[in-house]
């Protein structure tokens, strides 16, 4: 699985529109047919422009990567590496997810792995205590991006790795004053340390996050 798949949200002529569209982009070293698709950039050059999203801009953007990872996960599979780098906008600004070489499949309900893989900053904490986990690890990741990109940084970080782990399995979460109570209220829904007390983590999945 790993390389440059993507989920595209935005629809073929002739869909019916009720799920993204899953398919494979060659990457030749040419740049043609990838930088077609990704003619916006990545989310985290956009991201570092701006230096934080409106909340009605980080919404969108949210909306619809909620869309692709309840896509993956009716498939059973979980994504593992959510961040900015990794979300690519198409000519249109709707989103792209690439980069699935830490996807683990066959991760239906009741079932759950114990790889330790992701990007420190974004990794829920019962992967980086490897207790086993599932699907409900994306929704951290996502409740992590969205303090990203309300905040300019992702909800957990210090000077070095070790200092960050501690932080994301003990440290208290800070949120600005400037964050609307709806925001706020999402991020700590989000970024609950207990898998099945987080938004997502229970048996409706995507559909209780939107």
């Amino acid at each position: 699985m790993a390389g440059v798949f993507d989920i595209d949200l935005e629809t073929e002529e002739g869909s019916d529109g009720d799920e993204p569209e899953l398919g494979a982009v060659s990457r030749d070293g040419s740049g043609g047919p990838t930088r077609a698709l990704f003619a916006g950039g990545e989310l985290f050059m956009q991201l570092e422009r701006e230096g934080i999203f409106l909340e009605d801009t980080a919404c969108f953007y949210l909306s619809e990567i909620t869309l692709a990872l309840g896509h993956l996960h009716s498939h059973g599979i979980i994504y593992r590496d959510l961040k900015p780098e990794n979300i690519m906008l198409n000519s249109q600004g709707h989103i792209k997810l690439t980069d699935f070489g830490l996807c683990k499949e066959s991760i239906h309900d009741g079932a759950v792995t114990h790889t330790f893989c992701g990007t420190i900053e974004y990794m829920a904490p019962e992967i980086l205590v490897r207790s086993g986990h599932n699907r409900a690890v994306d929704w951290w990741s996502l409740g992590a991006l969205m303090y990203d990109m309300l905040t300019g940084s992702p909800p957990f970080t210090a000077e070095n790795r070790k200092k960050t782990i501690d932080k994301i399995l003990k440290g208290k979460l800070v949120l600005p004053p400037y964050l609307t109570p709806d925001a706020r209220d999402l991020l700590k829904k989000f970024l609950k340390r207990n898998p099945s007390q987080r938004v997502g983590g229970g048996p409706g999945d995507a559909a209780d996050v939107q």
